[in-house]
């Protein structure tokens, strides 16, 4: 067994990261730089929008049915566009002549309403405009990955056999790293609805006189084609209910909220590097290295929020941009294997996983933008021992 100790100079290179020892023997210490990739990092953004913040929608009010035609199963005053079939003092009354359900209080506009064929009468109602929302969320996630470069040196503390235990520094740098993200957090379908409703007339046709006209109604209807005029014999009694609905809707425009974020990231990371070397062969080297270090996090964010109308155009636009730079506290675990090319030169791959132990976290407009450093690391080196 062979111990190897040394003192440690205070005499690192403040950017090259070097150490020059104070006893020099064969490979007792060493210097490698090369490309680095580090890929699952995480931005997180949560919270609303200001479209939602203002309650802008496409239309003033919900997309509702029109309250004038009443429920189809529940007997009450219904008034159309062409129209009308309201409750007279017997509609409710069992004991009434023809039944309860049936009125004489009813009239319409436009004989084309009247199937003498078919034997019905039709009505249709259309209803206020209104919004009818395709709820989304403007809180989203998304990994990211970015390319850099690192630089370590380090020297031997302990030597026995094939093993050896060193010491060394490393930095490791990625610029720029960039996401770009486009939320729909809704969007709103104006339109209306509109109510057909169909009677079975057939029982009130009279074999002399027919079905009443348009202008031949009894009842108290304030409408363009309102008349009082009396059937000899008394008016003719229809459901109150009618005995077929359909309800249409017509779409007249879409309202879409969008979102778009762009997030930029520099990460800067120096680590303290114990490392344990294998000699596998002569010329192959195999190490695990534990890290624990710190990281500088710049993050920068840019927000921009559309709310956009098919017929009405643009509704709405904000932007915002915010950012935070923060220290955060780093550990990892790294495994390599490096190549001997002659006269002290090698080659080699690492690969392993580092953790910042808190996001980086900031306001941006009605969100918050979170983002982790952590993440899987791979790197290519090049390096000399002395």
């Amino acid at each position: 067994m062979k111990i190897v100790l040394r003192k440690i100079h205070l005499c690192a290179v403040a950017v090259g990261i070097g150490f020059q020892p104070c006893a020099s023997r064969g490979d007792d210490w060493w210097i490698e730089a090369g490309p680095v990739y580090r890929g699952g990092m995480r931005m997180k953004i949560t919270g609303q929008s200001y479209a939602q913040q203002l309650g802008l929608h496409a239309a003033p009010a919900p997309l509702a049915l029109p309250p004038s035609v009443g429920q189809a199963n529940v007997l009450g005053d219904r008034v159309y566009d062409d129209g009308y079939v309201k409750l007279d003092s017997g509609t409710l009354n069992p004991n009434s002549v023809g039944g309860a359900g049936n009125t004489w209080n009813w009239g319409y506009n436009q004989a084309s309403q009247y199937n003498a064929q078919a034997g019905t009468l039709t009505f249709h109602k259309q209803g206020d405009i209104g919004y009818q929302t395709s709820a989304g969320s403007s809180s989203t996630q998304k990994d990211l990955d970015g390319a850099g470069f690192q630089l370590s040196g380090g020297f031997k503390i302990y030597e026995s056999g094939r093993w050896s235990v060193g010491l060394g520094l490393g930095l490791q740098g990625l610029w720029g790293v960039e996401s770009k993200m486009s939320v729909r957090v809704f969007s709103d379908a104006a339109g209306r609805y509109a109510v057909e409703d169909k009677r079975n007339v057939a029982d009130a046709t009279d074999r002399d006189l027919g079905f009443p006209g348009p202008v031949e109604y009894k009842g108290t209807y304030d409408g363009p084609a309102g008349s009082t005029s009396t059937w000899p014999g008394g008016f003719p009694v229809i459901g109150n209910l009618p005995d077929g609905r359909t309800t249409s809707m017509e779409n007249l425009s879409t309202s879409i909220n969008t979102v778009n974020y762009r997030v930029k990231t520099d990460f800067y990371e120096l680590t303290l590097n114990p490392r344990i070397g294998y000699q596998a062969s002569e010329s192959v080297l195999l190490h695990l290295t534990p890290k624990l270090g710190v990281a500088f996090l710049d993050v920068s964010a840019k927000r921009a929020e559309t709310f956009v109308d098919s017929a009405q155009g643009s509704r709405g636009n904000w932007s915002d941009s915010s950012s935070s730079a923060k220290w955060r506290l780093t550990t990892g675990l790294s495994i390599g294997a490096d190549v001997d090319l002659g006269s002290g030169y090698y080659a080699g791959l690492n690969g392993g996983y580092e953790w910042t132990v808190a996001d980086v976290s900031f306001n941006l407009g009605p969100n918050n933008v979170s983002f982790s450093g952590s993440g899987y690391v791979f790197g290519l080196t090049f390096g000399k021992r002395f």
